[in-house]
């Protein structure tokens, strides 16, 4: 996991010293063999400079009881902002990684029902059977794409999973969407975007950010069509296990349901 912090702290905690054009562009161009040398090199904690020259460094974390209390007891603390603006594009102004104090608690609360340990062993259950699904035609000296075929278990898992989708118009119209999205949002060239705000001008269908924009408008018109479908019958959400539906009926303290927009946000790309 990542997360920020400002220069004094972060000095205290080692990474690479190239510029940090370099960085970003190793981090674009090879996530996982950039992200494994650095552990390789400087451990279980490492900062990295990708945001700017004038940004604050990013803390990378891999040890479990380091994220754990990143989450926990140190969370008031850090400044989760200056990294997750990166993602605001992808998840929107009301996900749950896009909060800070009071609000980040409050949602955290409200995304509890849906990650009970009930839930998380139905929604286990589920995914398993999805990556049987899509296991199923595969025989001893195949040569598979991985990479292709995790993609399909997370589009099957995104719908069915968290938005609780059967087969059919409104399942296939999301799943094409999504997976053009996301195997666009891997490229690096394409990538490149989301890290530097300059590049991100709606110049019309034919710039990349004016298309990425089109593409995210028709499938937030299909997550909201869902949610005013499951709208219309609440009664019979308590029944359902997805997400989605759980999502629906929380509650906060003061007995106020999610809107449509927050709802939107904690549903893409979950």
């Amino acid at each position: 996991m990542i997360m920020g912090l400002n220069d004094s702290v972060g000095n205290d905690f080692v990474g690479p010293k190239s510029p940090w054009w370099v960085q970003l562009g190793q981090l674009i161009a090879n996530p996982i063999g950039f992200l494994t040398d650095c552990g390789a090199r400087y451990g279980d904690r490492f900062t990295l400079r990708i945001l700017g020259p004038k940004s604050p460094p990013l803390v990378f974390l891999s040890n479990p009881d380091e994220i754990g209390a990143v989450f926990g007891p140190l969370a008031s603390s850090l400044e989760f902002g200056k990294v997750t603006q990166v993602f605001l594009p992808l998840v929107g102004s009301q996900s749950l990684i896009m909060q800070q104090g009071d609000r980040h608690q409050r949602q955290r609360q409200l995304l509890m029902p849906a990650f009970h340990r009930e839930s998380l062993l139905r929604q286990g259950e589920l995914i398993c059977s999805l990556t049987r699904d899509q296991m199923v035609n595969w025989k001893p000296g195949d040569r598979i794409n991985i990479r292709q075929e995790m993609s399909q278990i997370s589009l099957r898992v995104i719908l069915e999973v968290v938005f609780g989708l059967a087969p059919g118009v409104r399942y296939e119209a999301l799943r094409s969407r999504l997976e053009k999205l996301l195997d666009q949002i891997t490229d690096p060239l394409y990538s490149v975007q989301f890290f530097l705000p300059p590049l991100q001008q709606n110049l019309g269908a034919w710039s990349p950010w004016g298309r990425y924009q089109l593409q995210m408008a028709e499938i937030d018109q299909l997550i909201y069509a869902e949610i005013n479908d499951r709208r219309s019958e609440l009664d019979s959400l308590e029944e359902r296990t997805d997400i989605l539906s759980m999502l629906m009926l929380a509650k906060d303290t003061e007995g106020n349901a999610m809107p449509d927009v927050e709802l939107r946000d904690q549903l893409r790309f979950s």
